[in-house]
């Protein structure tokens, strides 16, 4: 008989990235650190996140709708360019924004 594999190879990968990331927020969340500096450390990441795709997102309408319409190359400099900067740009506002004023 053959054996009938019953999880997918792609359920593992999710589950082993999945570890990982619990296992930097555990370390993040379990260490010394003050409030302050955790929610630094988690508005720079949702900045990131916000800023990559905002940058991709933005760039990649006026390249590919109003500037090279039918273009198959149109959004490369948004993945290349403008996703990395948003990226970097939203991570270093979401931190800043996240640490609030000083008392």
């Amino acid at each position: 008989m053959l054996a009938v594999r019953r999880t997918s190879p792609f359920r593992t990968k999710t589950r082993r990235s999945l570890r990982l990331i619990g296992a930097a927020t555990a370390l993040c969340y379990d260490s010394e650190m003050s409030d302050s500096e955790k929610r630094q450390i988690a508005g720079g990441c949702i900045g990131a996140v916000i800023g990559g795709f905002v940058g991709y997102v933005a760039t990649a309408f006026v390249l590919c709708d109003i500037l090279y319409q039918g273009s198959n190359l149109c959004g490369l400099p948004a993945a290349v360019i403008s996703g990395p900067v948003g990226l970097l740009v939203g991570a270093v506002a979401g931190r800043l924004l996240a640490r609030g004023r000083r008392e």
